[in-house]
């Protein structure tokens, strides 16, 4: 009888595992084709598994893989698309997870729908006004940045911690950009030193370059606005010194580089053990990373479920950085060179969001976990103090023991792939003649890779300005 118990446990294994979603065997697959320039069966294989990998549940973050591939894939009037429709869940979903949230304490986080983070869809804003850039649509792309302003004071509204992510540093440089392209001096200033003021804060500690202050200087000169120009003068001496008219025909190139950190699992399982009313209490602790880990753990949590008497399991989600070789890059042109600069760190802000948001995860987690495991202990008393086959009674309390440990999984769900990093470089051209830019990118000084882009001068002759966008994971 104790072999057919052991049986009915493994099938309900079996089951459950083959339940769990495949994430990192899947993004790899995504990163194959990328590698490949195979687009077409990118997206094929986003569309293959749309019930599979995502469901109705992450039907989000479907729309944001596609939207992303196709931006970077150069098919921009799709990304946007796809972007609309993330956007209109968004707003869906955001109020039903305010009204829905307390189910979180009875269901697993990763069961209930993902309504996306606040950085994600900041970068939404972003990608769509660069695809209409791209498409030389200004007038809509200045729609999106409009848009994304009024998402950022929204944010700022109701976010009051200072730990929370509300505004978005990268997102007001294009914004001033488009709107110098645009004519608007006074409205590009006021996003330029947006964004001055927010590098070297919590979110954006890094520098602003030197590019950038020439831009919100520039821009405060065309709008008179002399009052400003003295108080840069004196919060930034030596950029103030360095400062060189900005260019008014350049060619910005905006370089993606490596893949934002993902979310694991990190498991804790208590285990006790009832020996004649001596207690022993045991911990084990696994982090699961891959998909085969996954796979280890439900093992390890069946073998507590069937060892134990009584077991609480935790699952909190947990970032872990993916390691990339190149991290700088630089541009060759008429004998100079132009650094890519960073612009934008996804993956801290990532990072930092994270742990701002961290408290209520754990606590969510560790109340879930406590309450699951209580109810399972109350209904497998009744069900033995009905039944009086004992056996059928020892299989129903085990099975519902391992159910409640092994669907106890942190929710992994995230965008995934975003760039790590944003890098920038302008480089400025002679208004009517073609050109060609050389590429070079390094890991640290060890160069790994160069090549050659041959551009046609098509420069708007109202704008002066050209966006070109290179994506590496390397």
């Amino acid at each position: 009888m104790k072999n057919f118990i052991n049986i009915i446990n493994l099938i309900l294994l079996l089951f459950f595992t083959a339940c769990s979603v495949n994430y990192d065997s899947y993004y790899k697959n995504l990163e194959n084709y990328f590698k490949e320039n195979n687009y077409k069966e990118l997206v094929n294989c986003i569309d293959k598994n749309k019930k599979s990998i995502y469901s109705k549940k992450s039907l989000i973050l479907y729309y944001l893989d596609k939207a992303f591939f196709m931006h970077i894939s150069q098919n921009y009037l799709e990304s946007n698309k796809y972007f609309s429709l993330a956007e209109k869940l968004h707003d869906e979903y955001y109020t039903k997870s305010i009204t829905k949230g307390t189910l979180s304490l009875f269901v697993n986080d990763k069961f209930l729908v993902y309504s996306g983070e606040d950085f994600e869809f900041s970068m939404v804003f972003i990608f769509k006004a660069l695809n209409y850039i791209m498409m030389d649509d200004l007038e809509n792309a200045l729609v999106e940045v409009r848009r994304g302003i009024t998402f950022h004071k929204n944010l700022s509204n109701i976010l009051t911690s200072k730990d929370a992510f509300k505004k978005n540093a990268f997102f007001d440089y294009i914004s001033g950009i488009l709107f110098e392209m645009n004519g608007d001096y006074n409205e590009a200033f006021i996003s330029y030193k947006n964004a001055l003021n927010l590098y070297n804060t919590s979110y954006f500690n890094y520098n602003f370059t030197q590019d950038l202050f020439n831009s919100t200087l520039d821009m405060a000169k065309k709008s008179n606005l002399d009052e400003k120009i003295e108080i840069l003068k004196k919060e930034y001496p030596k950029f103030y010194q360095n400062y060189k008219k900005a260019n008014t025909s350049e060619v910005i190139i905006l370089s993606y580089m490596g893949k934002v950190p993902y979310k694991i699992s990190n498991n804790l399982e208590m285990s006790i053990f009832d020996a004649r009313q001596n207690f022993f209490i045991g911990f084990s602790h696994y982090k699961a990373q891959t998909d085969e880990d996954n796979k280890v753990k439900d093992v390890l949590k069946t073998l507590n479920s069937l060892a134990s008497d009584y077991t609480i399991s935790f699952s909190f989600p947990e970032y872990k950085k993916f390691f990339y070789k190149i991290n700088a890059g630089k541009i060759l042109f008429n004998d100079k060179k132009y650094e890519l600069e960073k612009v934008l760190d996804i993956g801290d802000i990532v990072l930092k969001n994270f742990e701002y948001k961290k408290f209520d995860i754990y606590f969510k987690e560790i109340s879930r976990a406590v309450l699951k495991t209580s109810i399972v202990n109350n209904i497998t008393k009744k069900v033995e103090e009905k039944n009086e086959n004992s056996v059928l009674s020892s299989i129903f309390g085990t099975g519902l023991k391992i159910l409640s440990n092994i669907t106890e999984d942190a929710d992994k769900r995230s965008w995934r792939v975003l760039p790590d990093k944003i890098f920038m470089a302008r480089v400025p051209i002679v208004h009517g003649e073609n050109f060609s830019l050389n590429f070079e990118y390094y890991q640290d000084k060890f160069k790994l890779m160069d090549f050659s882009l041959d551009l046609k001068n098509n420069l708007n002759e109202k704008y002066n300005k050209k966006f070109v966008i290179l994506r590496t994971i390397e």
